[in-house]
């Protein structure tokens, strides 16, 4: 509906009712005038209130359409305009060239112009012939205004709304000899480059042409005359303001965009809406940068001193965990309600246009920016970084140097390491002194503390084993075993394997790898009781292990070195066996000690070693040894001979150890007549054992409170690193506190438990229970932390953890004498 038709229904209604009113009364009908006039107007207020914001937005919208017509018609190349006369007093002459006659003209992309000074090509202005009795736009070049010579140096400062009209002929010859330079030298000031902008800013919001050559043209300038903040600010505006104006006309390409986000250094809430405006037009998901400018401006972010003390390390953080962690980058959303339009213009006239609300206010943008539900993993990143980077922060502080020590280095994130660790040279010349002929390195732990600077101790502490683990870590190799997998600290006559990590471990297959490293040590305990592995054995537990447990490259490589340690090298599984006791059920015991005896009977003869092995391993693992005897039975029942059992020779395996020598006559024992066929289907539902170990065997090496320095320690030293850090920035073990007897050895937690618990030789689990509860701890993690100390100290477990619960008090006693 047009605007007459709309003004003509308006006043014909208004003129059918005073009519009929008029008519009403004369004949003498007043009340049913009144009624009927009171209906009416009734109606007529009715219908405007339910569509007043329409006819509202009507109004407003044919308000402005006529203010931007009236701009367009203004600026139209067909338009014509006054001329005035050139004042006298003006020093100068003016420009002859080809400039149509009293006609403006927008020489856009493809053009050339000539200005009397020379060729433009390509010149993005506005021009004409003569001189306007009125301003049109400040970036107008009106040839009939003065020019100074060319080659003329001006000094002059240009006014703070720059425009050609009211520059003086010498800066006049200045702004044109610019342009015919290219508009590239970087010496001008950035007023005249201001000026020029103003025509390419009337081009993109007024005439509404042009937006590629205007993008490209403003990509051009930024680099160079970018170092001015103003004209940054408003560049980077109307640079995003004519992507998205272009997306109606075919938008831009995908190198534009990631050129402009590179060029943008200043972001505002308007510039960033309008930049994921037109990311999510054209589908493209939110890239790196983006994504660190969405959050930094998110109020849920947390503010820390980190972000801005190691801020391009933190930068470089978010973006690669943000690419780690979304690829390609976040889906953008929009919501339903959409945004205005706005810009900030630079020339006077169309900010003249905005404050009267007349410029893009009939434009909407869609509204990325009002769905923040999907910008929580940006902030939850955010965080994470923040977190990373207080560690290194701490190190560094406390380091008292920029420089890099081993210590910095451990605590920089993963991400942003780069270089070599300051210990690799040390590291990688033990490896090759403990490598054999193969390639395997074999080394005792002590030669690997000692790169730390610990000191001999019977057992290293948590925390000393962390320290090798992280400094193994961050150079790129691997120690087996692992405390972190394992939960057992290294003893200082140890021996571990030592490989260089060349794929990553993947996260949240340590369960099963623990499992598997469980079944690889039982099974290799068993394989080795007769003083030699047998192939056959050997290949069997690795290849059932493989079956079970589909493991990761890195983790595979990880248990090959495991079993070349645990072939090479003596070890004692009772430990791992007593773990396995707590950890399962009897009915999950009796499955890991079948898979156990399906070792054994590889080769249809158990020997002595072996049997002896097996009821060793069904006595830890509290297992009747009769169902031993059964499974070994034919029918189930163990047959007795005088018969002597043959002892087989231990071949040469190329390892320390000795081996088991003959004997001519061996004492009568047990011989067992094997049942094959059993022996089968044990192997059949030992499959079960590796998905029963994967959810029982999950053990997490946690750092202790007793194992951390105290806050006694001094200045100097880190709880957080548990390392002292000198002046010159070099590191040195924590010394543990002086120990007063074997007791205090458990920290100051569990040391009251234990001198309660030893004054009674046995107890109840409900008394027992009471007295942890006394001392605020849990009584079955109390009971395994005081056995490991005592196994470590002693060599066997002071609390037998049965019914009812004995004290192995003659240790202590021992200990004191």
């Amino acid at each position: 509906m047009s605007d007459r038709t709309f003004l003509r229904l308006v006043l014909g209604t208004f003129g059918v009712c005073v009519g009929g009113l008029v008519f009403v009364f004369f004949c003498h009908y007043w009340e049913t005038a009144v009624t009927f006039t009171s209906f009416f107007l009734i109606v007529v207020i009715a219908v405007g209130i339910k569509y007043r914001v329409s006819l509202t937005k009507w109004f407003q919208e044919w308000q402005r359409s006529r203010a931007v017509s009236a701009l367009r018609a203004s600026s139209a190349a067909m338009g014509r305009h006054t001329l005035r006369t050139i004042q006298p007093q003006q020093v100068g002459i003016p420009l002859q060239g080809s400039l149509p006659t009293d006609r403006i003209s927008f020489w856009g992309p493809g053009t050339s112009l000539d200005i009397g000074r020379g060729l433009l090509h390509d010149p993005l202005v506005y021009a004409i012939t003569g001189v306007l009795s009125e301003p049109f736009d400040p970036s107008l070049i009106e040839a009939g205004l003065p020019v100074g010579s060319p080659g003329t140096l001006c000094a002059e400062d240009l006014p703070y709304r720059q425009s050609y009209r009211e520059c003086s002929p010498q800066q006049r010859a200045v702004y044109l000899a610019w342009l015919t330079g290219g508009r590239q030298d970087p010496s001008v000031p950035v007023g005249y480059v201001f000026i020029y902008f103003y025509g390419l800013e009337r081009r993109v919001l007024v005439d509404g042409q042009d937006h590629n050559a205007v993008v490209k043209e403003l990509l051009r300038l930024l680099p160079i005359y970018g170092r001015s903040h103003s004209f940054r600010r408003y560049a980077s505006g109307l640079l995003w303001m004519a992507i998205w104006l272009a997306t109606d006309h075919g938008g831009v390409s995908v190198e534009t965009l990631k050129q402009a986000r590179s060029l943008t250094a200043s972001w505002d809430d308007n510039v960033l809406a309008t930049a994921l405006a037109c990311l999510w037009k054209q589908s493209i998901p939110l890239p790196s940068s983006l994504a660190y400018t969405v959050a930094g401006i998110d109020p849920r972010c947390p503010r820390s001193v980190v972000t801005t003390r190691h801020g391009d390390k933190f930068r470089k953080l978010f973006r690669r965990k943000y690419k780690a962690l979304f690829g390609s980058g976040l889906a953008l959303q929009v919501s339903k309600r959409a945004r205005s339009l706005e810009y900030r213009a630079a020339g006077a006239a169309l900010a003249r246009l905005q404050v009267t609300n007349q410029l893009l206010s009939h434009r909407h943008l869609p509204n990325v920016l009002g769905i923040t539900k999907q910008f929580k993993p940006l902030v939850d990143l955010w965080s994470e970084c923040i977190d990373e980077l207080k560690t290194f922060d701490r190190a560094q502080q406390v380091s008292g140097t920029e420089a890099m020590t081993a210590v910095t280095y451990e605590a920089l994130p993963k991400e942003l390491r780069t270089g070599d660790h300051p210990e690799f040279d040390q590291w990688w010349q033990l490896k090759n002194q403990y490598a054999d002929e193969a390639g395997w390195t074999i080394a005792p732990i002590s030669a690997v503390a000692q790169l730390k600077g610990i000191q001999g101790a019977p057992t290293l502490t948590k925390r000393q084993c962390m320290q090798l683990l992280c400094t193994a870590d961050a150079i790129g190799l691997g120690i087996e075993p692992d405390l972190r997998l394992t939960g057992r600290k290294y003893r200082w006559d140890d021996r571990v394997s030592i490989f260089l990590r060349e794929e990553e471990e993947k996260q949240g297959e340590a369960a099963s790898y623990v499992a598997a490293a469980t079944l690889l040590c039982l099974g290799v305990r068993i394989a080795e009781a007769d003083g030699t592995i047998d192939t056959r054995e050997l290949a069997y537990i690795t290849e059932h292990i493989e079956e079970q447990f589909d493991l990761s490259p890195g983790y595979t490589r990880r248990l090959e070195h495991l079993r070349h340690l645990l072939v090479t090298t003596p070890s004692d599984s009772a430990d791992l066996v007593r773990r396995l006791q707590k950890s399962l059920n009897v009915e999950q015991r009796r499955l890991v000690g079948s898979f156990l005896v399906s070792i054994a009977v590889l080769d249809q003869a158990v020997t002595e070693g072996e049997l002896r092995a097996l009821r060793q391993t069904y006595r830890l693992l509290d297992l009747d040894p009769v169902e031993l005897d059964s499974l070994l039975s034919s029918g189930g029942a163990a047959s007795r001979t005088d018969d002597p059992v043959t002892i087989q020779q231990a071949s040469p395996s190329g390892r320390s150890g000795e081996e088991i020598q003959h004997k001519a006559k061996a004492p009568a024992c047990e011989v067992f007549a094997l049942n094959m066929a059993a022996v089968s289907r044990i192997r059949l539902e030992t499959k079960e054992v590796a998905a029963l170990l994967r959810e029982a065997m999950a053990v997490t090496a946690e750092l202790d409170e007793d194992d951390l320095p105290s806050a006694r320690t001094g200045p100097g030293t880190d709880r957080s690193l548990g390392v002292m850090i000198s002046s010159q920035g070099s590191t040195t073990a924590v010394l543990e506190p002086p120990v007063e007897g074997a007791a205090q050895e458990l920290g100051e937690r569990f040391r009251p438990f234990l001198d309660a618990v030893i004054a009674s030789q046995t107890w109840t689990r409900q008394e027992l229970t009471a007295v942890a509860r006394q001392h605020n701890i849990m009584l079955n993690g109390a009971i395994e932390t005081i056995n490991e100390w005592s196994q470590e100290r002693f060599g066997d477990w002071l609390i037998d953890d049965g019914e009812p619960i004995r004290i192995n008090v003659g240790l202590l006693k021992n200990e004191e004498s």
